[in-house]
C-alpha cells in the first residue's frame, strides 16, 4: 500500500509537467505562413522575368484551419501599377482592411502564383495569416526581398558589379576576377571621347570628356566651329522612345550641367546641335569654314 501511495504521489507531481509540456509544443505549433518559393531571402531577377511565389502554412494541423484564418500575400513596390499576377493562376484580392499597415497589393492565394510586370528596383514580398475569430495578424510575417536587375547594365564612372545575363553597352572599362569569384565589375572611362555630328558645318566635333566637364565646353567649341556666339547654339538630346508617327520630343541641356549629371555616355548616339534660326537672330548666322 505505501508503494502504490507514493507512486501515486510521484505521477500527480510528473502529470502537471506534462501538460505544461503539451500546451507549450501547441504554442510552438501556432499556425504561421511561409514562403516555399522562393527560397531564399534575397532573389535578384533580370527585368522581364517572371517571380514564381508558393506559400504553405506550418503548424496548426486539423480541420478547421481554413475557416479560422485568411492567408494574404502582398507586394510592396515603389512601381505597383506594372506588377501583375498571371492570370492562368487561381488567386483572389485579399481584403484591404487586412493588410492596408503592409501596403502594397496583396491575395489570397489558392495555388502557386507568378508575378510579372516588375519594374526594374527593389521590392518586398510578404505572407501572413489573418486571424479571423481574433481579427488580428496570426504569427510572424514571413518577407523576401527581390531586386529586378536591368536586362541592359547602367553604369557609373565608380566601379559597378555586372550580373551574370546582363548586357554591357560598349566603350566601357571592364575587370574580372580571376581568383576564382569571377566577379565582373565595368565602369565608365575617367577620360572618354564623344563624336556629334554638326550638320551646319558638315564636320564632327570631337571631345575628351570626364565626369565633371560641364556641357559649356561642348557648346563653345560648336559655336567657335560655325563662327557664332555662345547664345546660338542648344545641345539637344532627342527622345528616341517616342511611337513613330508621332512627333519626336526634345531635351534641351542646361550649359552648367556636368557630363555625368546629363549622363551624356548613356546619350551620346542621341545628341546634336541645334542652332538659332539665322532670320529671327542674324547673329546666329552660320559662317562655314
Amino acid at each position: 500500500r505505501s508503494f502504490l501511495m507514493e507512486t501515486s504521489r510521484s505521477l500527480l507531481r510528473v502529470f502537471p509537467v506534462f501538460f505544461m509540456l503539451q500546451l507549450g509544443v501547441t504554442e510552438i505549433a501556432t499556425p504561421r505562413l511561409v514562403f516555399e518559393r522562393p527560397e531564399s531571402e534575397q532573389t535578384m531577377l533580370l527585368e522581364g522575368k517572371h517571380l514564381d511565389v508558393g506559400v504553405t502554412v506550418m503548424g496548426g494541423e486539423g480541420a478547421g484551419l481554413e475557416a479560422a484564418y485568411q492567408a494574404c500575400v502582398g507586394i510592396y513596390s515603389g512601381n505597383l501599377s506594372r506588377i501583375h499576377i498571371d492570370p492562368a493562376r487561381d488567386s483572389l484580392r485579399c481584403e484591404e482592411t487586412k493588410v492596408d499597415q503592409l501596403a502594397g497589393f496583396a491575395w489570397t492565394p489558392l495555388a502557386p502564383m507568378q508575378f510579372s510586370g516588375m519594374a526594374s528596383g527593389k521590392h518586398t514580398i510578404w505572407a501572413l495569416l489573418y486571424d479571423k475569430g481574433r481579427d488580428t495578424v496570426q504569427g510572424a510575417v514571413d518577407i523576401r526581398r527581390v531586386e529586378i536587375l536591368p536586362t541592359s547594365f547602367q553604369p557609373s564612372y565608380s566601379w559597378e558589379r555586372v550580373y551574370p545575363q546582363q548586357s554591357i553597352p560598349p566603350g566601357l572599362e571592364v575587370r574580372i576576377d580571376l581568383g576564382g569569384s569571377g566577379l565582373k565589375t565595368a565602369r565608365i572611362p575617367q577620360t572618354w571621347r564623344i563624336q556629334v555630328w554638326v550638320d551646319e558645318v558638315a564636320r564632327f566635333l570631337r571631345a575628351d570628356l570626364t565626369a565633371t566637364t560641364q556641357v559649356t565646353v561642348l557648346l563653345t567649341e560648336a559655336a567657335k566651329m560655325a563662327g557664332v556666339s555662345l547664345s546660338c547654339v542648344d545641345l539637344v538630346r532627342k527622345d528616341d522612345s517616342s511611337s513613330s508617327g508621332s512627333a519626336e520630343r526634345e531635351e534641351r541641356y542646361q550649359p552648367w550641367e556636368t557630363v555625368a549629371d546629363a549622363r551624356l555616355f548613356r546619350d551620346q548616339h542621341l545628341v546634336y546641335f541645334q542652332f538659332s534660326d539665322p532670320d529671327l537672330r542674324p547673329e546666329c548666322v552660320v559662317h562655314r569654314p
